[in-house]
């Protein structure tokens, strides 16, 4: 094989790995925020039944939605410039190895599937991680202004 296609087949597939590693880290940043902002709800809120020593933990849940909100807009970032990166090599490849037509076949499997898939193709996977994070910070406000309500007097 080329050496040179060799080198750049190495680094296309580090970048998908980094890319890859970018959505495991989301993924387990949601877990985290999930698992912790529901044993918040369930241990203190619940628990001191909206009195006023609940706001401290409702407080809390809602810097952990936030906090899920910019750590998942930062890893979509990442897995973006790797995304962009691998692109890169990827053309590069084409242009060394016209005949396997890579790009062709790419765009037509692209076409195809935004006729398949009209509606959800238009939004960007991130937007659902992020709703899901934006909920536990929303369910921290809710709790919070119950607790606000509730022992103003």
């Amino acid at each position: 094989m080329d050496p040179t296609l060799e080198v750049l087949l190495s680094v296309y597939r580090e970048e998908r790995d980094q890319g890859r590693q970018s959505e495991d880290q989301r993924a387990t940043l949601a877990n985290l925020v999930l698992i912790i902002a529901a044993g918040a709800l369930v241990a203190f809120v619940a628990n001191l039944r909206f009195q006023l020593a609940a706001a401290l933990p409702a407080a809390f849940i809602v810097l952990l939605g936030v906090y899920g909100c910019l750590g998942s807009l930062k890893l979509s970032e990442r897995f973006q410039l790797h995304q962009e990166r691998a692109s890169e090599i990827r053309r590069r490849i084409n242009e060394l190895v016209p005949d396997a037509k890579i790009e062709e076949l790419r765009s037509q499997a692209s076409a195809n599937h935004q006729k398949d898939h009209r509606v959800l193709n238009r939004v960007h996977l991130s937007w659902f991680w992020v709703a899901l994070h934006l909920l536990v910070a929303s369910a921290g406000v809710i709790v919070l202004l119950i607790v606000i309500l509730r022992n103003v007097h």
